[in-house]
């Protein structure tokens, strides 16, 4: 889940206080005129529904959603409005809005001074600050977080989607380490990256050809008033493609932001490679981080913040990330401090399948296709083959459609290979076709694996990643019951492990 901003109005329509979080895209406007808008745009909803009200009931406007963000509105019996801006899929907004009107009105302690937040010197607005942002982080970990196999505890996270934000249970101090394994993805392995291509003229957006860990005091990661980053590691892939794409820079860069500022970058050679996976360790030591990638020591970074003020690890750009650990694990015992658990051992339920006959259908447990569920299929297409299909199913609709056409050049058909799903078990959505290089050929046997994600799966072909589909809107991953293969192929061995 993603906070934006949050605005409070007055019944004047007067904005007595704002703050913002992960917002990375300005109106444009001076902030008073905003405010104005905003409030505008709340006042005129609420004339609208009340005019194409079918009856005499009170009516109410809880929130609008487009496809980008969600506004949730909530008014007290004293005027004043609560607006807060989310994702579109945020849950739990409603209690968050009251707990943050019970901060506002505890902190003002009257209406009086409810009135006296407006001027200059607003009272006890710091202090309201600083209680406004402990609840929406709080309230932020708590639906963001992805949820860790139940025999592993908090202590190991899968197949996380980026970005992604986590709470470190019980800190970091030292001999704690934070491991993260996965794969820097080679260019054109995704499709928003394909997508970017096309309206960016001139140089990708550095999120594209770089990744960031970082090690945070706070859930404010982005923006002009950013909490402390005790520890910033950003590998860089950037090489120099034209005239407006800046010098090229590939090199491992480490760094802390503390109160308002970047501090000085260290430079290291970068030890990873577009295309292959990694390891990162991030040791605690008194006085310094012990950083390790593959095994082998890349440098030691001093403390430049307290560890101890640690608490949350935030990590976006160009990879894909299969597991973030916390060593040794932490859970919080009956007397609810900290304590070190012993790691329970995995479970994992594999099966496998030798030459099944196609069509092949896969019935799965109830739970779905979630993290850390994978499913490896390895396949050799017909010498005379013109498509086949691997799908994800919920009854008869289709939550992941991926479809490959075989090249026939005397035919002039061209290669394609098309991700899509359906609505209603007949219509089908907008359908996705970019890719970097055709991977398939026919008579050549190849292994194609499918990893579930939060609210995606990848899929990568012959060990590369090759595609990520994000499920569609209303399509939960947990509903999938089946999964099948179809078409002019040959499936050697079918191995789904979850």
């Amino acid at each position: 889940m993603t906070i934006y901003n949050l605005y409070i109005f007055d019944r004047e329509g007067q904005c007595l206080y704002y703050d913002e979080w992960f917002r990375t895209k300005q109106s444009g406007l001076a902030p008073i005129q905003e405010y104005k808008l905003v409030f505008g745009m709340m006042l005129s909803m609420k004339s609208f529904v009340d005019r194409l009200a079918t009856n005499d009931s009170n009516q109410t406007v809880n929130y609008y959603k487009t496809s980008a963000y969600k506004m949730t509105f909530l008014e007290s019996a004293t005027g004043i409005k609560i607006i807060l801006n989310t994702d579109p899929n945020a849950t739990g907004i409603r209690d968050l809005l009251h707990r943050i009107y019970q901060a506002w009105a505890e902190t003002a302690n009257s209406a009086a001074n409810l009135e006296m937040f407006a001027s200059t010197n607003p009272p006890n607005e710091s202090f309201l600050k600083s209680r406004v942002r402990d609840i929406v982080m709080k309230h932020s970990l708590k639906m963001s977080v992805p949820s860790a196999p139940p025999d592993e505890g908090e202590s190991i996270i899968r197949s996380p989607d980026l970005p992604f934000v986590s709470s470190i249970v019980g800190g970091l101090f030292a001999g704690r380490a934070v491991v993260v394994s996965g794969m820097v993805l080679p260019g054109f392995a995704s499709d928003r990256k394909k997508r970017v291509l096309k309206t960016c003229k001139y140089a990708l957006p550095k999120s594209f050809s770089r990744f960031d860990i970082d090690l945070c005091c706070g859930l404010l990661i982005d923006g002009d008033h950013m909490d402390n980053k005790a520890l910033h590691f950003n590998p860089r892939f950037e090489a120099k493609a034209g005239w407006f794409s800046g010098p090229a820079d590939d090199k491992l860069v480490i760094n802390s932001f503390v109160s308002g500022q970047w501090g000085a970058e260290e430079r290291f050679d970068n030890p990873f490679k577009e295309g292959e996976p990694f390891q990162i360790r991030l040791l605690v030591l008194e006085k310094y981080f012990k950083i390790s990638a593959g095994g082998k020591h890349v440098c030691d970074y001093p403390h430049r913040v307290p560890v101890e003020t640690i608490r949350t690890i935030s990590i976006k750009g160009n990879i894909r990330v299969d597991y973030v650990e916390f060593q040794p694990p932490i859970g919080i015992g009956a007397d609810g401090k900290p304590t070190i658990v012993a790691p329970m051992p995995k479970q994992e339920l594999i099966t496998q399948i030798d030459k099944p006959s196609i069509p092949f259908i896969l019935p799965l447990l109830p739970g779905g296709f979630v993290s850390p569920q994978s499913a490896r299929f390895t396949i050799t297409p017909f010498l005379s083959a013109e498509r086949f299909t691997i799908n994800l199913m919920c009854k008869e609709e289709f939550l992941f459609h991926f479809r490959v056409d075989m090249p026939n050049p005397s035919l002039k058909i061209k290669p394609g290979i098309f991700r899509n799903s359906s609505k209603n078990g007949v219509k089908w959505q907008t359908e996705e076709r970019t890719f970097a290089t055709f991977p398939f050929s026919k008579g050549i046997t190849h292994d194609v694996v499918f990893t579930a994600y939060g609210k995606s799966v990848t899929v990568d072909v012959d060990g590369a990643p090759f595609v990520k589909f994000v499920y569609r809107d209303g399509d939960d991953p947990a509903n999938i019951d089946a999964i099948t293969v179809r078409g002019d192929v040959l499936v050697h061995r079918f191995v789904h492990k979850g």
